[in-house]
């Protein structure tokens, strides 16, 4: 057996011939083979093995402590083939055979151990095949990582096993663990390329902040920094804390995504741009997107970033082409012409658009949509239709808002019996609704288009009895045109343009029996019985937790009790309220808008219907 000095030797010769890196780095080959002939000095063996290894992976260099692998005992050569070659079935089997015939053999401590760590290994890469990370990671834990420390294959998977287990931190160290002892530049470029998807992003900044740097100060990661920017700017529009990319990157980003051909790219720089409310940039990097065969998605940013620059009309647009791929763009477009059909004064708007608008509104059901109809409707004297839109807006989205306008449409329209059920319907849930029923000495005005006919120069009090008084002119500011644009009416839309949600009419809705066939007595035992006492339906409401005081209270009236018990009204009521920490109404309060609508005045805002909706 040669001596120390000849493997030495054989080390060195192999280190040159593999192109001489000489460093000693973590190893992503198998190398028990490589050891076993080392100990053994079976130059030639080890000189072939470090080149079949080279092969197998190029990164891979021999390891400098190969001269010192410990001998292992020489009847244990052919299972160290074996092992080589993978067939540790074949080695169980041959370990048994052998301590069959000699009871007092046994393999050695080496071997045994490499053995189990490669069955583990094995283990651990099939359940993660198939998805169990949970059992990657207790087993994982079971055996600590200590035997995969020279694994960067097992580490990783190890770490992916807890970070979809929701155990981030953990993952974080075996992520770091990589770096701190793995030499090989694949190996840690590969670890940052493994967290950024895996770990937040403030965790994977970290691990990019251990890179080592060269003697110009430039990072061992610069390789993948746009890979980094862009989970940046991710973790940014998520709301994730991370480190602020640097202009430079920012910079760098901006060429990649400009020469890229798709449009992702594009659009998250573009999105970027929107939540740093830099407008005008926004614009132009949505528009390439587009361009690029952008998404739904991409088209919702270009109609907000139109919005928040005052260019409704094309945000409208947009958000109309776009409105069938994704829901949100058809609520955007809802939204976009609401606040003009609801101006006290509304402005002339298009046939063409009212009947478009009219069709999305029918097609999704929209209660925003379909109260914005029956409030242009109801200020441009169209009161019928106006009635139209309300039911529907009433059904889909009972606001109070909504039912104030629908019982405003009934009384216009001398509908007594049908004003008076509103009102009484919604007695205890809408105070201003069910202020209509009562006269409290302030007349209210007529609708603007009516103010413009000369024989319609007079004001309604609450219970809709008309009063002359020509003074209420001079409160005109401004007279609707006397050809308003007529609203098309939901029966005018054609069936053929509202599609119809297909149902089995043989299955429902159908015929059920009105008794309860899950109502069963107890056959033996005392029973409980309540007297049946006659009684009509109930002339007062219950109070409703949330809601303010009635009108009628003032008069010394009151409402039941409310379900939990609660007598008194609500103050501050619900909607006046804070909305709840963590919502999506709360944080939606707390952004500031880009372009606040002025309010309208105090002492009017209880006269102009319009103005009710919230």
């Amino acid at each position: 057996m040669p001596g120390r000095l000849g493997i030495a030797g054989v080390v060195v010769s192999a280190v040159i011939a593999l192109g001489g890196r000489g460093a000693a780095a973590a190893p992503s080959v198998d190398e028990q083979a490589l050891r076993y002939y080392a100990a053994h000095g079976q130059t030639a063996r080890v000189a072939a093995e470090a080149l079949r290894l080279s092969r197998l992976d190029p990164s891979w260099h021999m390891p400098g402590d190969i001269a010192d692998a410990k001998p292992v005992p020489e009847d244990e050569g052919p299972l160290w083939d074996l092992y080589r070659q993978g067939r540790l079935d074949e080695i169980a089997q041959a370990i048994a055979e052998r301590q069959a015939a000699q009871p007092t053999w046994t393999p050695s401590a080496e071997l045994v151990a490499r053995m189990k760590t490669r069955r583990l290994r094995a283990a651990l890469m099939d359940l993660a095949h198939q998805g169990r990370w949970a059992e990657v990671v207790r087993r994982a834990k079971e055996a600590g990582i200590d035997w995969a420390k020279d694994d960067a294959q097992a580490l990783w998977t190890i770490a992916e096993a807890h970070a979809r287990e929701h155990e981030a931190p953990e993952a974080f160290t075996v992520y770091r663990t990589i770096l701190t002892t793995h030499d090989s530049r694949d190996e840690r470029l590969a670890t940052i390329e493994f967290a950024i998807p895996l770990i937040p992003m403030a965790l994977t900044d970290r691990l990019v902040a251990m890179g080592r740097r060269d003697a110009s100060g430039k990072s061992e990661f610069a390789a993948i920094s746009t890979d980094i920017t862009r989970a940046r700017i991710s973790a940014f529009l998520h709301d994730e804390p991370t480190d602020a990319p640097t202009e430079e990157d920012l910079a760098a980003f901006r060429a990649f995504a400009r020469a890229a051909t798709a449009p992702h790219e594009a659009g998250l720089v573009a999105w970027y741009a929107y939540k740093r409310h830099d407008d005008a940039q926004a614009l132009e990097w949505f528009k390439i997107a587009i361009a690029r065969g952008g998404d739904a998605m991409i088209a919702h940013g270009l109609a907000h970033t139109l919005r928040r620059l005052d260019r409704r009309r094309e945000a409208e647009e947009v958000a109309y082409a776009w409105r069938e791929p994704l829901t949100n763009n058809a609520i955007l477009f809802i939204d976009l012409l609401e606040t003009d059909l609801t101006r006290e004064q509304p402005p002339v708007i298009e046939p063409a658009r009212l009947a478009r608008y009219a069709q999305v509104t029918l097609v999704s059901e929209s209660g925003e949509g379909a109260q914005a109809l029956a409030w242009y409707a109801y200020n441009t004297c169209q009161y019928e239709t106006a009635l139209r839109w309300f039911e529907r807006a009433t059904a889909w989205l009972p606001k109070e808002a909504t039912v104030y306008g629908y019982a405003l449409a009934l009384q216009r329209l001398h509908r007594g019996t049908a004003f008076k059920d509103v009102v009484n319907r919604y007695d205890g849930l809408f105070p201003k609704v069910v202020a209509l029923a009562f006269d409290d000495g302030i007349r209210k005005p007529r609708p603007t288009c009516e103010t413009h006919r000369p024989e319609a120069r007079d004001a309604i009090d609450w219970t809709g009895r008309t009063v002359a008084d020509t003074r209420y002119m001079a409160l005109v500011s401004r007279p609707i045109a006397d050809a308003a644009v007529p609203v098309p009416s939901p029966s005018a839309i054609g069936a053929a343009q509202v599609p119809q949600r297909l149902r089995k009419r043989t299955t429902f809705p159908a015929a059920v029996d009105p008794e309860n066939a899950l109502r069963f007595t107890l056959d033996q035992g005392p029973r409980v019985t309540m007297p049946q006492v006659p009684s009509g339906a109930p002339l007062r409401a219950r109070r409703v937790p949330g809601v303010g005081a009635m009108p009628y209270e003032r008069a010394g009236l009151t409402l039941l009790p409310g379900y939990d018990g609660t007598l008194e009204a609500s103050s501050p009521t619900a909607m006046e309220r804070d909305a709840p920490v963590g919502t999506l109404w709360a944080i939606e309060r707390a952004r500031p808008a880009p372009h606040p609508v002025p309010l309208p005045q105090a002492d009017r805002s209880a006269d102009r219907p319009s103005e009710a909706k919230l």
